[in-house]
């Protein structure tokens, strides 16, 4: 992933998962069997294909293998998923694809039959439903290449008193903390290259200096 900043970012990772549509059902883990198939409802499974998009003036169509973009102060990536059903599906369906349809004609991006039909690995699949959000301000800092426990709600201010004070942080001030920071591990490989030599290990119980390209 490119380095997160706060002047500008676009990003488009790609996953598709198998989503359970039985009302108050949890998730489970994508390398674990696919539940139990019933007899109504097309098996109340479903394939959603998820990605992440950008949305920054013109410049929205970023390539689904490029490493995520500069990172701003404002929202502009966010989850979007397409919700697929293979033909024939169910009727209830039915009003739902058609808004998707004149939904992606408004816009210019669809002008074939009255469902938006696609095409994966020589089978055909209808868009039933899309939806977006925002990619929240953890999301982003683990982009950028922060560990998951890194603190970013807020900060601790009177540490040196016997009564600190927490201090939380509104979200967009959590976005503009990880539009300004560096992500660590491009500041571990320009140290690890350019500073290699000043490094100190510990090694046979005495320090010893490693020299590195």
């Amino acid at each position: 992933m490119s380095t997160v900043t706060q002047l500008g970012s676009h990003q488009t990772p790609v996953a598709a998962f198998i989503a359970r549509q039985f009302g108050a059902s949890t998730g489970h883990a994508a390398d674990t069997p696919l539940g139990t198939v019933t007899a109504g409802g097309q098996g109340k499974s479903q394939l959603v294909a998820a990605w992440m998009g950008k949305w920054y003036g013109t410049d929205q169509d970023p390539r689904l293998d490029a490493p995520m973009h500069t990172v701003t102060t404002k929202d502009h990536f966010g989850v979007e998923v397409a919700q697929l059903a293979a033909p024939p599906f169910a009727p209830e369906h039915h009003a739902r694809a058609r808004a998707v349809a004149e939904f992606l004609r408004n816009h210019d991006a669809w002008h074939g039959s009255e469902f938006v039909t696609l095409t994966i690995e020589d089978a055909s699949y209808i868009v039933i439903d899309i939806g977006m959000r925002m990619l929240t301000p953890r999301e982003l800092f683990r982009a950028q290449g922060f560990p998951a426990d890194y603190v970013i709600e807020g900060v601790w201010e009177g540490l040196e008193t016997p009564d600190p004070v927490w201090v939380p942080f509104a979200k967009d001030v959590q976005v503009s903390c990880c539009g300004i920071s560096v992500c660590p591990p491009l500041a571990e490989a320009l140290v690890a290259a350019n500073c290699g030599h000043l490094r100190v290990g510990q090694w046979g119980g005495a320090a010893a200096e490693i020299q590195e390209g």
